[in-house]
């Protein structure tokens, strides 16, 4: 449990080295503080504290905790002035933590806005170092590519040398979604030969991650072997590292190799220490004909003489050992070096490559067994590095786990090695840091009763701060907390109606796809934790067995009250929608039956009394809801509908009475359309409102216009009164096609085509109904809402 008082206190604390560590605390733990309020209060102040330290820990802080901070733009506005701090340090800090931030807020335009600013020339040079970081973090989430690209390029050519360093760092980082990569490859290679060897260093170390997407690789790969020739040690180690990242995707790979190998020789100890990095790596797609002698490197490279040689070419062993043309040589070769090397750095990495190996090594038991030696090692970090190669070792026993008991016990064996080498390490030497927090939480989701929600955010908040850039972490983190949902509805099912838990079933099984979807995009990288979360996926499944089975029998109950009866309808629909979201076949989308079926909501809503509807059916901004808000509403609407239903159908016994009353309440709605929104005139100074309410009122009529074909009535059943309004409306909607082609001239992109050719077809089209152009107009205005 979270001493959330403790911390409190602490950040009263005199001492700037207590608050720094209660700041820290609050950044880690704020998703499972009880009162959130406090803890941004807490962080509010500290932001303004007199000590700088205090100030930068708490923009880092503010940026890892963003996400569940519940007053976003009062956090966003927080970071925005920490930015313009008087310490350098801070404001660069805090701008880059703006680059966390974003992807996190609702008004993204206004927020990149902020931070594209932060790119200009005028701006301070501590607050240009922070926001090429921060575009690494941000470009994903960035709609203005265009404009991204064009600040990142102008900062690829700042006269500050530590500006330049993190462009050529994100350019690297986000090189795949470059609108302009001819551009992008240009200004890489030219910071490759930066008087500044940090400049060519971090160019070194981008050309490997974006080397895929480069469009003349040929002459990358030069490059890169040009750097490894540099001046600087620090060049020739990135160059030779990046290699292993680029050789998956050179053409000629014989002539590579050849380079390669030729590197392993190298009179230079930091390039023999980056190629012995590259040789994992680039394992796997070495010709065949070639393997053999990659191995003899690896074997040569874990008796050279320096000891970041031997470490990294140890840890290759245990990254290429399902390739290894001699399974034996390389246990030889690590049980020699957990035997007979003095440097206990080398010892920890072939401890580390024992636990990368075991899923592939035939004697399994006998690698078990020397890892279970040094797991009580009296030196703290062998016996660090020995446990957590165990827990991996558990997990990748689980996953092949012939019983759902073993399973179990597996995972409990993971866990409790993990927990070891969490406890014993320090930091940065932690390996266990993300697998303790996201196998937890797994467990938890997976095998433990109760509501245990609080626990799984504590450690899914854990594994967040853990996973820094690591896309496979972020697939396997992200699919790991649709899982947690996914619980979280189903413990939330079990105290509403029974009306209610099918929007809760919904909901689930949508987390649960999506999780899927996220585990195919992790699998190519983390395979074993895969299958463990898939493992998991039908054991979660069955806990919802009692459930799906409640939901069946009460729908078809309810079927067969409402035959013979006004509602008829809409007892065969929830049956129908019911048993269709009760097939967990992870195929059918939750949120597009849920979409499919508003507008039977929508239109029950419509006969609810006027107190609830407020309250209940504020369904008007539905398309730009996540599906999480709009189960929520969807329940809530179509519970109040039910009991509004009950109710009327005891007051209404027979069909003709029901008639009536539908078409006293379809009169009665049209009276209360307002037309007046339609004389409005639809300017760029107003356009997002102005749509909206046109929106608003077009969807009235268009649900109006179902009633009316339900009845069997037409517009001349109308009153006359109503005609007439409608009859104005369709003369006004000539003037309000010829503006909404004005609004959508002024954008110039595939959106805004497609509306204009909306609108022509409008124009071609003067048979239609006033409803059927009414329904038209709808759909074109919730298009340009989505431009604007």
């Amino acid at each position: 449990m979270i001493d959330q008082a403790g911390i409190h206190k602490q950040t009263l604390s005199s001492n700037p080295g207590e608050r720094v560590n209660a700041v820290r605390k609050i950044g880690v733990n704020f998703v499972v503080l009880p009162d959130k309020d406090q803890a941004w209060n807490d962080f509010s102040r500290l932001a303004e504290d007199e000590n700088s330290n205090v100030r930068n820990w708490s923009a880092e802080s503010i940026s890892i905790s963003f996400s569940y901070i519940p007053d976003k733009e009062q956090a966003w506005n927080c970071l925005l002035r920490l930015s313009g701090d008087n310490n350098e340090n801070v404001r660069m800090d805090a701008t880059r933590a703006l680059g966390r931030a974003l992807p996190h807020v609702s008004e993204k335009d206004q927020a990149w806005n902020d931070l594209h600013k932060r790119t200009e020339k005028e701006a301070d040079i501590w607050v240009r170092r922070g926001v090429t970081q921060a575009l690494g973090y941000v470009f994903l989430h960035i709609l203005n590519k265009e404009q991204a690209w064009n600040d990142l390029h102008r900062l690829t050519a700042d006269h500050d040398d530590w500006v330049k360093r993190g462009a050529v760092w994100t350019l690297g980082k986000v090189f795949s979604d470059l609108p302009d990569k001819e551009m992008a490859w240009r200004d890489l290679n030219r910071l490759t030969k930066d008087d500044y060897s940090g400049v060519r260093w971090n160019a070194a170390s981008a050309l490997g991650m974006a080397f895929r997407h480069i469009p003349d690789q040929e002459a990358a790969w030069g490059t890169l072997i040009r750097l490894t020739k540099d001046s600087q040690e620090e060049v020739r180690w990135a160059a030779a590292t990046s290699l292993g990242l680029a050789y998956p995707h050179v053409a000629d790979k014989k002539l590579a190799w050849d380079d390669m190998h030729k590197l392993t020789e190298s009179d230079d100890d930091s390039v023999r220490h980056g190629v012995a990095m590259s040789l994992g790596t680039a394992y796997p797609y070495i010709c065949d004909n070639e393997k053999d002698l990659a191995q003899e490197d690896l074997h040569r490279l874990i008796e050279d003489v320096a000891v970041h040689v031997r470490m990294w070419a140890t840890y290759s062993i245990g990254i290429a050992f399902p390739y290894l043309p001699d399974e034996q040589q390389g246990l030889r070769d690590l049980h020699r070096l957990l035997t007979e090397d003095d440097d206990i750095r080398v010892k920890w990495k072939a401890i580390e490559a024992l636990g990368q190996a075991f899923p592939h090594v035939s004697d399994k038991a006998k690698v078990w067994s020397n890892l279970q030696h040094f797991a009580s090692d009296e030196n703290n970090m062998l016996c660090v590095f020995a446990n957590h190669s165990l827990g991996k070792a558990s997990i990748f026993k689980a996953a092949k786990a012939d019983s759902e008991d073993d399973f179990k016990d597996e995972m409990e064996k993971a866990l409790s090695f993990f927990e070891i080498s969490a406890a014993k390490a320090w930091e940065p030497y932690n390996p266990s840091k993300f697998c303790l927090p996201f196998y937890n939480s797994f467990y938890s989701v997976t095998f433990k009763d109760g509501d245990n929600e609080a626990e799984v955010k504590r450690f899914l908040g854990q594994a967040r701060v853990e996973i820094g850039l690591s896309e496979s972490r972020d697939a396997l983190l992200e699919s790991m907390e649709n899982l947690a949902r996914a619980l979280q509805s189903l413990q939330k099912s079990k105290e509403v109606s029974w009306m209610e838990k099918q929007t809760y079933l919904a909901a689930w099984r949508g987390y649960c796809d999506k999780a899927a979807d996220l585990l195919a995009q992790a699998e190519c990288n983390a395979p074993i934790a895969v299958e463990v979360l898939r493992r998991g996926l039908p054991i979660i499944g069955r806990r919802i067995k009692e459930l799906l089975k409640e939901i069946e029998g009460e729908s078809h109950r309810l079927r067969e009250a409402t035959r013979d009866t006004p509602f008829e309808g809409l007892g065969e629909r929830t049956y129908s929608r019911t048993q269709q979201l009760a097939i967990i076949d992870q195929q059918v989308e939750a949120e597009r039956i849920l979409d499919e079926t508003i507008q039977d909501v929508r239109i029950m809503c419509d006969f609810l009394p006027e107190r609830s509807r407020a309250s209940v059916c504020e369904l008007r901004d539905w398309d730009e809801l996540d599906l999480q808000r709009k189960a929520s509403l969807y329940k809530r609407a179509i519970s109040h509908c039910s009991q509004r239903m009950e109710v009327l159908s005891q007051q209404i016994v027979e069909k003709d009475a029901w008639i009536g009353y539908l078409r006293d309440e379809v009169i009665g709605r049209l009276k209360n359309i307002n037309y007046n929104i339609f004389k409005l005139k639809i300017s760029s100074a107003n356009a997002a409102d102005s749509l909206r309410a046109l929106k608003w009122e077009l969807d009235r009529i268009n649900a109006i216009k179902l009633d009316i074909d339900g009845l069997g009535s037409k517009v001349e059943d109308l009153e006359v009164s109503q005609q007439q309004s409608l009859m104005e409306l369709e003369e006004k909607i000539p003037r309000i096609i010829r503006e909404l082609e004005t609004l959508a001239k002024s954008r110039n992109n595939q959106l805004s085509r497609e509306i204009l050719e909306k609108l022509d077809d409008m124009k071609r089209s003067p048979e239609e109904t006033i409803f059927e152009r009414a329904a038209n107009l709808a759909s074109i205005v919730g298009l340009l809402i989505a431009l604007l």
